[in-house]
């Protein structure tokens, strides 16, 4: 008689786009965008590997798929945002910005695969329509602050727009070391970066 102990088999799910792009989303949720393969995501799924690409056309379209995934729920977070405040929205963006790649390094790091419309950046030519109306979101409100007087009328939408995103990515990605480590800490640290961007964009430039 075998006494050993068998791997119990994996189990098998209805194959669809979106269940292999849900499995692929806990997959890199728990172990990182590295654990990420085709093969291992098969076998979690009880298929082949073959299998998968009567669904996704390689590991490109399955991480663009991701990626959507997070960027919508960015957007959907945005609009419920509930304040008639252009600089208390824009706050809250960025707050929400922070939380989001906080609460999911590894999906923060496969958005970042793909780029908005609006940015030229080297290296990745793969504008994700996601990505964009992501970006568009803060952009407006910006403009809207702008126009209230919020922000000085001499700052450029664009690049402030673009200040603003590498003060809440910075921010994202020194917190994601840990640092700070106490929460109270940590909500100090996003109010006081956040909030000196903030003031001084109601002056005029240099």
């Amino acid at each position: 008689m075998n006494d050993r102990s068998e791997p119990a088999p994996s189990v098998r799910v209805a194959l669809t786009r979106q269940s292999i792009v849900d499995a692929a989303r806990q997959m890199v949720s728990e172990a990182g965008l590295s654990a990420l393969s085709l093969r291992r995501l098969a076998a979690d799924l009880g298929v082949t590997a073959p299998a998968l690409y009567a669904h996704v056309r390689d590991k490109s379209d399955l991480l663009a798929s991701l990626a959507e995934t997070g960027f919508r729920e960015l957007t959907e977070r945005y609009h419920e945002i509930d304040t008639a405040d252009p600089v208390e929205r824009i706050r809250c963006q960025c707050m929400i910005y922070v939380d989001q790649a906080l609460a999911n390094p590894g999906l923060f790091e496969v958005m970042f695969m793909f780029r908005p419309d609006a940015l030229d950046v080297p290296g990745i030519d793969n504008e994700l329509p996601a990505a964009s109306e992501a970006f568009r979101e803060p952009s407006a409100a910006i403009e809207a602050a702008i126009e209230a007087g919020a922000i000085h009328a001499a700052h450029d939408p664009f690049v402030t727009a673009l200040a603003l995103w590498t003060a809440a990515h910075g921010l994202a990605s020194v917190m994601l070391l840990g640092v700070p480590s106490a929460p109270s800490d940590q909500a100090t640290l996003k109010d006081a970066v956040l909030g000196a961007m903030l003031r001084g964009l109601h002056q005029p430039p240099d």
